[in-house]
């Protein structure tokens, strides 16, 4: 166990010497956001959570024919009323803002294809029926992500000259593998392609015994309880 950790703490700390370089500067990290804008969009949204598709389907009906000035107010008082989800619908169904992930599929690509204001049809998830109404959306500004993009670059840009150092390390000790085990693949550092007949202690499985001529065959093992 002391040997695994010492050489646990001894590879962290040359990742670490290796990444201390390789920050990335602000026109990278700038170009990163600019590349990748849409994936900093938060939108704002409620929803009413419904068991059953009978009685979700109802009210997104009444909703979608109310009067546009009508409908925030209604989606508030039935999501109180009626919404599973006890969090929100003590809010009248208010979500708040929140980026991609944070919530299931469905009712993030359900959100992403209303318009401001529309209301969803029911909405199936694991939770059940979403009714879905979108009140905004913005982006994250490049400094609220800032140290997020420069996390995600910098470890990225570190892994992989770590595993550069690495390759150049194989190449100039030149490891070599006896060819009873296999070889070392270049890429994985790994060693690979050891069949059983050169692996050292492989033993050939035991041929069944075959019974005499004109004998029956031996008898079969009873299973085990």
């Amino acid at each position: 166990l002391h040997d695994l950790l010492s050489d646990q703490i001894t590879e962290d700390k040359l990742r670490a010497e290796i990444g201390s370089d390789l920050e990335p500067d602000d026109d990278e990290l700038q170009s990163f956001y600019d590349q990748n804008v849409d994936s900093f969009r938060e939108t704002e949204a409620s929803h009413i959570l419904i068991e059953q598709k009978s009685q979700a389907s109802k009210l997104a009906t009444q909703l979608q024919k109310a009067k546009s000035g009508e409908v925030e107010k209604l989606f508030g008082q039935l999501a109180r009323e009626f919404s599973e989800d006890p969090g929100s619908g003590e809010q009248g169904g208010d979500l708040g803002f929140f980026s991609s992930g944070q919530f299931v599929p469905e009712f993030e690509q359900a959100a992403d294809e209303l318009s401001l204001g529309e209301v969803s049809d029911p909405v199936q998830s694991q939770f059940g029926f979403h009714i879905i109404r979108v009140t905004d959306r913005r982006f994250q500004s490049f400094e609220q992500v800032r140290d997020q993009i420069a996390q995600e670059l910098g470890g990225a840009e570190a892994e992989e000259a770590y595993q550069e150092f690495v390759q150049d390390a194989y190449e100039e000790a030149d490891v070599r593998v006896n060819p009873r085990f296999g070889e070392l693949d270049p890429e994985t550092q790994q060693i690979v392609n050891a069949s059983a007949e050169d692996t050292p202690g492989a033993e050939e499985p035991d041929e069944a015994p075959q019974p005499e001529e004109g004998g029956e065959p031996p008898a079969t093992p009873p299973a085990e309880e």
